[in-house]
Order: C-alpha cells, then structure tokens, then sequence
C-alpha cells in the first residue's frame, strides 16, 4: 500500500472512531485516554493530530473491549491477520457492480444462527463535510430490528442509507425511542420510536472510506 493511500486508510479510521464516539453521550476522549493508562489528551490527539499514527494492538483491544467495537474498524489493513485458509474465508458479492471482497468466517463467531444467503455486500456513496466517498458495507438481513447501539442499514423506498442507532438514554421514556445519526452529513440526526423505523439490514463490516476524484465520479 502506498503512503498516501495508507494515510487516507489511517484518517479513514480515525474518523470512524470519532464518529462511533460522538454517537454516544456516555463515552469521552479524556475518560477512554485514562482507561487505556495514558495521559488525558492521548485519543484527542491521535484523532485530530494523527499522533499516534495507529494504536497498537494492546491499545486496540482494550479500546474496542471497552467501547464495544469490533477490533477490526481500528486496525490498519496492512497489520490485520491474513494467513487464512480457503475454508475460513468467506466471500461476499456486489452484484450490481462486480466486484467481491473475502473475510474471515471469525468475524460471524458470535451469531450463534443466521442465514448465509441473507449476508450481503453493498457500496455507498457517502458526503462528509463537503466531500464524497465511497465505502464498503456487509450487511445482515436477518436482522430487521433495532438490537443495540451499531451501525445499520435503513430503508426508505428503494433508497438504504447508513446510520448509526443508539438508545435514547436521555429521559425515563416508556417508548423504546432510539437517536438516529445518518454517517452522510446531508441529514441531520433525529429521534424516533424503534419500532417506526424500517431497518434494512444491520452492519457486519464497515470498510474505510474511499473519496472520489470529483462530485460525479
């Protein structure tokens, strides 16, 4: 990989992680930076400095333990395990587009049943402060409801878009309402009863985001 394309991969993940955090009230930079036994400032300055420029695999594991996200939206391509056999990968196929991409069947360890043909691949195109991206998503269809604080899939139409869903902590609410935070900044968030949304599908792996050359690309 090379190293323009590697720092677009490391501030892809950076961002990721800074929006996974701003997603929930519960979680700060300074409190995570103390439980990974580092000085207050340590997750700020690695989000918005780059320094470090990844975390390493110890930091990582914790972090993701601690925030309850999977290891592998944290850890560069290059340093992820790749020494697989055929039968522990699995492939996934855009249809649409052609293209096919091959994970690890670890990733699916902790569905005790789910149905195979319902895991699918998809690629969004995505705005982030005035910029478009593109970004890679492998999504569960069996799951058609909100289950907890992740990514998901939503469905309006024909149209899906990417958000995030977390629990609306924010008062003693009977209804099971949940905050909506839509990864593309042309929506603003909102809050809605779970059960009104139409959820496509959950997220399975969010890939890094890929910006496009130009607005039309």
């Amino acid at each position: 990989m090379k190293n323009n394309e590697r720092q677009k991969h490391l501030n892809s993940i950076r961002k990721k992680l800074s929006f996974f955090i701003k997603q929930n009230k519960q979680l700060n930079l300074r409190d995570l930076s103390r439980k990974l036994k580092k000085n207050d400032a340590y997750l700020q300055q690695y989000i918005s400095r780059g320094s470090p420029s990844f975390l390493p695999e110890e930091e990582r594991k914790m972090l993701s333990d601690i925030i309850n996200l999977d290891i592998n939206l944290l850890t560069p391509d290059w340093l992820k395990v790749t020494t697989y056999n055929d039968e522990d990968l699995l492939t996934f196929q855009n249809i649409s587009k052609n293209k096919e991409i091959k994970i690890s069947s670890s990733l699916f360890d902790n569905y005790t049943h789910f149905n195979i043909n319902l895991i699918e691949l998809t690629e969004l195109k995505i705005k982030q402060n005035n910029n478009y991206y593109s970004v890679k998503i492998i999504f569960d269809k069996n799951v058609s409801s909100f289950l907890d604080n992740n990514f998901y899939l939503l469905q309006d139409k024909s149209e899906i878009f990417l958000v995030h869903l977390s629990e609306d902590k924010s008062e003693n609410l009977q209804s099971s309402k949940v905050i909506v935070r839509p990864y593309d900044t042309n929506f603003r968030p909102f809050r809605i009863d779970s059960k009104s949304l139409v959820i496509h599908s959950k997220v399975v792996f969010l890939g890094s985001l890929e910006k496009f050359n130009n607005q039309n690309a």
